[in-house]
């Protein structure tokens, strides 16, 4: 093994979870996910103690505003916040190699009044993890403007801002030895500048692990984009007038024969209705297990003056892969809606 560290440094909906499943194929490696980038904050503690000492570090009259910077000690910041680090993130010792991925790189996440800092946050990053590898991962800038992470950007917005971030991150990696840059398209094709990544890092390719990782659905909930990869099933939505919102988002990106699989999503009952519905479903095997009302902050905040918003999530699990088709029902005793309809080709 190359390296003490790996950071996957990128922006949103670049298949960095992907990249996260991969890497943490191996024993010897483990790569936590995002973390808010709380190490900005850190990093904006160090600035303040660096200013600190280069302009009042030798206050050492009791009287003096500054008094006590002299005895402010940059090295020792760097190991405590290093150990505050891994105690937050790493639980065993004995890993070889350890880091984590991160998204929140671009001018409108780490920026100050001097402008975009990002050149002076790796190089921070490089410092406070001696033995680094930086793992940039891009992809095509159309296909992720058009996720959901981005619409919130107008999309010339959304193209400046992935833009800039490249053109920094390139100008500081580009004399430096201890970066490697990657394309989702790479990850998906599992192509030779994946085994090259393995070479640059030191680990081994294990073939039948990593295809086994990248035909896994990544991320908390089921994208679009990964979706229309599938050929075997197809999923009809039915409306229904007590339902203000509802989709499924979370599917295999395989469903197996006889294989069980788990399904999960939104119904959201319109803010005008009393709650007393319950999921049903028609399917051909054992029992499935079914939980509905699963916080679901991302819709709370969407729609916030619906109640129901709060919990309206929901999960599937021990569902039997057959051509009988799964139905999912909202029923009540006065009433029984079809909402979803799932047909698997085997």
């Amino acid at each position: 093994m190359n390296y003490k560290h790996i950071f996957i440094i990128t922006y949103g909906r670049t298949g960095s979870t992907l990249l996260q499943g991969i890497l943490n194929t191996h024993d010897e490696v483990i790569i936590k996910g995002e973390n808010l980038n709380f190490c900005h904050g850190i990093f904006k503690s160090y600035l303040a103690l660096k200013e600190t000492i280069e302009k009042h570090g030798n206050a050492k009259i009791p009287s003096h505003p500054f008094f006590g910077s002299h005895e402010l000690d940059l090295k020792k910041f760097l190991n405590d916040a290093y150990t505050l680090i891994k105690n937050q993130l790493i639980k065993n010792d004995d890993l070889s190699t350890w880091g984590f991925k991160e998204i929140r790189y671009t001018p409108s996440r780490i920026s100050d009044e001097n402008g975009f800092i990002l050149l002076d946050y790796l190089d921070f990053m490089n410092l406070l993890f001696p033995n680094s590898a930086f793992l940039f991962l891009t992809r095509k800038h159309t296909d992720v403007i058009d996720s959901a992470f981005w619409r919130r950007l107008e999309k010339n917005k959304a193209l400046y801002e992935i833009n800039k971030f490249e053109e920094v991150a390139k100008t500081w990696s580009q004399d430096k030895n201890n970066t490697f840059w990657i394309d989702y398209s790479h990850l998906k094709e599992n192509n030779s500048k994946l085994i090259e990544m393995h070479d640059f890092l030191g680990l081994s390719y294990q073939a039948l692990r990593i295809k086994k990782v990248i035909n896994t659905e990544h991320s908390y909930t089921g994208k679009t984009e990964n979706l229309l990869h599938l050929k075997n099933w197809n999923l009809k939505k039915h409306n229904s007038s007590n339902i203000q919102f509802h989709t499924i988002d979370k599917i295999p990106i395989k469903i197996e024969k006889n294989s069980s699989f788990e399904l999960g999503g939104i119904i959201l009952i319109n803010e005008s209705i009393k709650n007393n519905f319950e999921i049903t479903i028609e399917h051909e095997g054992e029992p499935a297990n079914i939980r509905w009302s699963i916080i679901s902050p991302h819709y709370k905040k969407k729609y916030p003056l619906n109640p129901h918003s709060e919990k309206c999530r929901f999960s599937i699990t021990n569902l039997k892969a057959t051509e009988t088709p799964v139905k999912i029902f909202i029923e009540n005793k006065n009433q029984k809606e079809l909402l979803f309809e799932l047909k698997i080709s085997l």
